[in-house]
């Protein structure tokens, strides 16, 4: 459970990093994913995201899954 935690955290950091890369706010990258604000805080922060919703942060911000391969 610790190494999955591990993940989560570093997958928020990478999006944290390609949001902001993008010159989008979270409250942007939310209204583009049909979602709220709190949630892509949550996210970045470390929380588990599902693969639908990390699809959609993809597309929201205009990068492709595989920028996450690495992690």
């Amino acid at each position: 459970a610790i190494e999955g935690k591990k993940e989560d955290f570093r997958i928020g950091k990478r999006m944290r990093e390609i949001r902001q890369a993008a010159g989008l706010t979270q409250a942007e990258v939310a209204e583009r994913m049909g979602c709220e604000q709190k949630d892509v805080s949550r996210w970045e922060s470390g929380r588990q995201i599902s693969a639908y919703n990390h699809y959609l942060f993809c597309k929201a911000v205009g990068c492709s899954l595989g920028v996450f391969d690495d992690l």
